[in-house]
């Protein structure tokens, strides 16, 4: 347990050093293996190569058949030093001539032929032996000692080299290895040390990484303050949402207020002036209901609880329905609704009570901001790709300047106007809303004076 919390406080520069050193630890520790075992293999076979090639030219020399003793001492000679001997054997394994002092020189040998290698006195030998061959008949042997002082002084060498050369590798990689993983890791301090100072109060403040960098840090830091613009986005969102929400339900409550207050304030009140009360709170809690019922459902789309239901409908039997439903109040204000379909039957695929919902909502604005003795016009028409539904109303219009804004949450282009006419600065939004989730596109094009056209795009 002691073990996993001492490692947990160690910081990521050290244990990528340390994973650094014991890997390259390894791999330096085969590679220096598989180089001192190489080089004794190559420098051993290099000693059995030459004494192959030295034997073999000994007994070319001794193929005679009558061979003088002097023959066998000048060869003698010519080889006893310090660091190789030679030595003459009988048919029989028999010593003739050979040096015993180094203990290499065996008095008698029982195998016609070998190549071994055999601790000496100080150092090792190599040495070989071969029969001497004349007219088909074995009549001894030579034996060919080489000291290996030479290689083994040389593997020592390399073995010092390694022994010396590894550490210090390690040493200067470890250096290096934490350098880099500090410079490399130097980025994500940075970003933390930044998103410590980020609270939901600042969410403003980015994450500034130079615009050079496009590595995995840079694409990290490009993820986070996008995450971060996202996130202040949709606070901001809420914050401007429950604030607007705020303030629309105020204005109701001060209404229902003000009129309890004043009946209470009475000493004696009518049943008309009761009535009267009654009717102005009944249509103040209607508009508080409608607007937290409309809240309610963008509270939904935001999360992604709303699931589409679809269906194919006639959308021109659905337009009749709504304009009959929509005549009353239209008739109140004069005005007349008007239908312009040209493809007929029009079938689509849709959720049928949110493209109501939609419909309604955009033929009771038109409604609310038309002149008396107007006309609105729904138009739809089959085209290539979507179904296109226009409404078209004669009233006073819209500002340039307000168009990029009224599909926001409780826009209004005329506040106080908006509010007497019963609107809760909503359905615009769910209308978009409900486009989005079908897939489609909403537009609105209006010209101050002369009117305003909502334009709903659906697919097929």
């Amino acid at each position: 347990m002691k073990n996993r919390d001492v490692y947990k406080r160690i910081s990521l520069k050290s244990i990528l050093t340390i994973w650094y050193m014991l890997i390259l630890l390894l791999v330096l520790t085969i590679f220096s293996l598989f180089l001192y075992f190489h080089m004794k293999s190559e420098l051993y076979q290099e000693v059995a190569s030459f004494l192959q090639i030295e034997v073999a030219s000994i007994n070319n020399e001794l193929k005679e058949e009558n061979i003088e003793e002097q023959q066998f001492v000048d060869l003698f000679k010519n080889f006893d030093n310090k660091y190789s001997t030679l030595a003459f054997y009988s048919e029989s394994g028999r010593l003739l001539l050979g040096d015993l002092e180094n203990n290499i020189i065996k008095r008698k040998i029982t195998s016609s032929s070998f190549y071994k290698i055999v601790m000496g006195s100080e150092y090792k030998w190599a040495i070989i032996c071969k029969p001497r061959i004349v007219k088909g008949e074995i009549v001894g042997y030579t034996v060919l000692a080489r000291s290996l002082i030479h290689e083994e002084k040389t593997l020592k060498k390399l073995l010092a080299i390694i022994f010396f050369g590894l550490p210090l590798t390690l040493l200067i990689a470890s250096g290096g290895g934490y350098f880099l993983a500090r410079r490399a890791l130097l980025p994500i301090d940075k970003i933390s040390h930044t998103a410590r100072k980020i609270s939901h109060s600042n969410l403003s403040r980015r994450i500034e990484m130079g615009t050079a960098n496009n590595d995995e840090i840079g694409r990290l830091s490009n993820t986070l303050n996008e995450l971060l613009a996202r996130l202040d986005k949709a606070f901001y969102r809420q914050k401007q949402f429950t604030a607007d929400a705020s303030h629309e339900l105020r204005t109701p409550v001060a209404v229902i207020r003000a009129q309890v207050e004043e009946v209470l304030d009475k000493k004696k009140v009518t049943k008309e002036e009761y009535h009267e009360v009654l009717i102005a709170i009944k249509k103040q809690v209607e508009h508080m209901a409608n607007m937290i019922s409309q809240m309610l459902m963008l509270s939904r789309a935001d999360d992604n609880q709303k699931n589409l239901e679809k269906e194919a409908f006639d959308l021109d039997f659905l337009i009749d329905v709504l304009i009959e439903e929509m005549e009353s109040i239209a008739q109140s204000k004069n005005i007349v609704l008007k239908k312009e379909v040209v493809t007929k039957p029009l079938i689509i695929e849709a959720d049928m009570s949110l493209i109501t919902q939609l419909l309604l909502n955009l033929i009771d604005n038109a409604i609310k901001y038309s002149y008396p003795d107007g006309i609105i016009i729904i138009k739809a028409n089959m085209m290539m790709k979507y179904v296109k539904i226009d409404v078209i109303d004669q009233g006073p219009g819209i500002p340039a300047e307000h168009l990029q804004s009224i599909f926001e949450r409780f826009y209004r282009v005329d506040k106080s106007r908006s509010r007497k006419e019963g609107g809760s600065g909503l359905g615009l939004s769910i209308c978009r809303w409900i486009v989005k989730a079908h897939k489609g596109k909403i537009t609105v094009d209006s010209q101050v004076g002369k009117g305003t056209s909502f334009s709903v795009y659906l697919p097929k």
